[in-house]
């Protein structure tokens, strides 16, 4: 569900002339790496950055560009991370985590 709602916002966009990154109706876009998301943050994988056997890993268990996910919580030394995807919850370690950038919306400041 989530992952059709953003292809519609993502071809909404492209047909009003605004591109990811840009404040539009959506909000503001930021791309930054998995590991620096918080708690409950939604996002959509755009780069898979780990190279080697764990960039292999990763992409297996799913984690591949375009995919939207959840951070739904972190041990309490902030390593492991669970993050939900798809129908089920994952926790990846913290440097696998930080192989991977997410867009995110960035929340708008009110004064």
């Amino acid at each position: 569900m989530v992952f059709l709602f953003s292809l519609l916002r993502r071809r909404m966009a492209g047909s009003m002339g605004v591109t990811p990154g840009n404040k539009d109706t959506f909000g503001m876009k930021k791309v930054i790496k998995m590991r620096e998301m918080s708690d409950n943050q939604e996002g959509i994988i755009r780069k898979i950055s780990a190279t080697g056997d764990m960039g292999r890993r990763i992409r297996e268990m799913g984690l591949v560009p375009d995919t939207p996910v959840q951070i739904q919580g972190r041990a309490p030394l902030r390593d492991p991370v669970a993050i939900k995807i798809r129908d089920f919850t994952l926790t990846l370690r913290s440097d696998e985590a930080s192989g991977i950038w997410v867009e995110v919306d960035v929340p708008e400041h009110q004064s």
